[in-house]
């Protein structure tokens, strides 16, 4: 453990001399959160301290029985934990963060109904929080105002904890083909957009792209949005602007029916073939260069949320592409349950195509594990730089 704790001391001392140095040049904190570091290096202090503890209870002179098993340690440690939280969590006054038990409103009852996640049931769309031409700072503040006003965010934990699906992503591993994504054609990419991380931040309503993307309803701050019917609104009482509620018709959430393919020589003119006013989300952008024959529409198709993955059943008259709501990764694993075995090809820059012939029943599964398709996540990056630079 020394060589360990020297190397973890030189760290901390060097973020502390840099931090301190950029902070005088600076006039203020310009680093990463200081909770970063902590939580960088708070299972190494976990470590020493347990070492410490085990030294001190291999010692001779200590009389107290339960030190002597020092290989317990770990277990006493948790029940003392667990006594802490018990007895003292509960006491706390102060409200930090967002709540862990998220409140119903008027707003999240109709999402609740309508696009509620269930075990086996059909996916029936998801929602996406955007507050038109705000930063990400802005529509931050509001959103954790209104978790304070209502007991509920409306934008992330406030929505997942009720089991209602987003757009919306606080993801460490936000993958650079959904940014792309969501940077072209949902935020207004100025000096106050500006991206914040791993946080996903939505500037700008577009119907047509969110219709791709699954996005049945759209919470906005604004009294009318484009091509968005009113449903409700929420009023909160600490001076905030109304929150409303619009559904949006037409919405990818059983796979879209390619009517015909066209081929991008990369995700830049990807983009502009979607940007295109006469682009129709039947149309398939596709970068594989590999030839596919002739489509034929697809008859039926649903979408289920089955026990680990996404289950897509469908059919169609002969060969046909299905354009699902589902981000494209090399992390996707195909279970068959019936019929020939798909291709998964990128479609409109970041969703999954699904190429099948006559009649498909599939488990779409994200696999990703030290052991299990390791490299997949690799394989993305490369893949989308590739088509990156092709422009």
């Amino acid at each position: 453990f020394k060589p360990l704790a020297i190397t973890v001391l030189i760290v901390q001392s060097i973020t502390v001399i840099v931090g301190t140095i950029l902070t005088l040049i600076s006039n203020s904190w310009t680093a990463p959160e200081p909770i970063y570091f902590e939580m960088l290096l708070l299972p190494f202090f976990a470590l020493f301290i347990a070492q410490a503890f085990e030294q001190i209870s291999t010692q001779k002179k200590w009389t107290i029985p339960v030190l002597r098993y020092h290989s317990l340690l770990p277990f006493f440690f948790a029940i003392l934990v667990m006594l802490v939280i018990r007895f003292e969590v509960p006491h706390a006054t102060k409200h930090q963060g967002y709540h862990l038990a998220p409140h119903s409103t008027a707003v999240t009852e109709v999402l609740e109904n309508e696009i509620g996640l269930h075990q086996n049931a059909e996916f029936r769309g998801r929602v996406a929080s955007i507050l038109p031409h705000k930063g990400f700072l802005k529509q931050l503040t509001y959103f954790s105002a209104l978790d304070v006003s209502t007991g509920n965010d409306h934008q992330s934990t406030g929505l997942w904890l009720r089991h209602i699906p987003t757009l919306h992503e606080y993801n460490q591993l936000l993958s650079p083909s959904f940014y792309f994504l969501y940077r072209s054609f949902l935020s207004d990419r100025n000096e106050e957009d500006k991206p914040f991380r791993s946080w996903s931040n939505f500037s700008i309503v577009n119907p047509k792209i969110l219709r791709l993307l699954g996005v049945k309803f759209v919470l906005s701050d604004t009294s009318t949005i484009p091509g968005g019917n009113y449903r409700t609104k929420l009023d909160p009482t600490n001076g905030l602007p109304s929150l409303y509620l619009f559904e949006l018709k037409d919405t990818n959430t059983a796979g879209i029916s390619a009517r015909k393919l066209i081929m991008a020589d990369g995700v830049r003119q990807a983009a502009q073939f979607m940007d295109d006013p006469a682009f129709n989300i039947q149309d398939a952008i596709v970068t594989d260069r590999n030839p596919v024959a002739p489509i034929v529409p697809v008859n039926e198709s649903v979408i289920l949320l089955d026990t680990g993955g996404v289950r897509i059943k469908a059919s169609s008259s002969g060969k046909s592409l299905l354009i699902l709501p589902v981000e494209y990764s090399h992390c996707l694993h195909v279970n068959v349950l019936s019929g020939e075995k798909p291709k998964l090809l990128r479609v409109d820059i970041a969703l999954t195509g699904l190429l099948f012939t006559n009649k498909v029943d599939v488990v779409l599964d994200n696999r990703l594990s030290l052991f299990d398709n390791p490299r997949c996540r690799l394989k993305d990056y490369r893949e989308f730089s590739h088509l990156l630079k092709n422009n």
